[in-house]
């Protein structure tokens, strides 16, 4: 992963913290700039943290990429 992607993860996991609020956050840019990867990257790290999450794409295809990409992470 680059900075970028780091720290969108690190941002995420670190406003999580925060009880008293509901999150939303947003992951957006062009293609291949890394967006599937950050958010398999994230969805794993909240998984091992045992947090409720909701993913969504404009696309299936996106959400399937997204799936497979996060399964790939938790079977190694």
């Amino acid at each position: 992963m680059n900075e970028s992607q780091l720290g969108a993860v690190l941002t995420c996991i670190s406003a999580r913290k925060c009880n008293h609020t509901n999150l939303i956050n947003l992951i957006w840019g062009p293609p291949g700039t890394g967006k599937t990867k950050t958010i398999s990257v994230l969805l794993w790290a909240l998984l091992k943290m045992k947090c409720k999450t909701l993913t969504c794409a404009p696309t299936n295809i996106a959400v399937l990429e997204v799936a497979s990409r996060s399964l790939r992470l938790v079977r190694y």
